[in-house]
């Protein structure tokens, strides 16, 4: 009889003390950089919904409007920029602390003839 059968599948094992420290130090000390996974997760489902004639847009406060989102960044350790186009194609960059966040997220008609999609990049292992 082989042992084969005995053999029992990997146990999944919770995270040690240690791991459940670092990942709590990680949100202390970057906490803008732990939001961006979730506020990535939300743009990404967002952009899906989209057809080809929009691209994803960001009511702004203050009578500014709305702007065509072109970045999202986290800026360690507690702020995001938000770049993007205003409706006659200028600039715009917000800064804001990350306990402040609050997107509203809209389809506008797309700028130029490809509608823009914002693309995240693969963190690095340092991240």
């Amino acid at each position: 009889m082989s042992n084969e059968y005995l053999r029992m599948p990997p146990i999944h094992r919770p995270p040690s003390m240690a791991e459940v420290l670092r990942d709590s130090n990680k949100q202390r000390d970057n906490p803008a950089g732990y939001t961006f996974a979730s506020l990535k997760r939300e743009v990404e489902r967002f952009q899906r919904g989209l057809d080809e004639e929009h691209e994803m847009g960001m009511l702004m406060a203050g009578g500014i409007g709305a702007i065509h989102l072109r970045s999202i960044k986290p800026v360690d350790p507690d702020l995001f920029v938000f770049d993007g186009l205003d409706e006659s194609q200028r600039d715009v960059r917000v800064i804001q602390h990350y306990s402040q966040v609050s997107l509203v997220l809209v389809a506008l008609p797309k700028l130029e003839e490809q509608a823009h999609r914002i693309g995240f990049p693969i963190p690095s292992k340092e991240q």
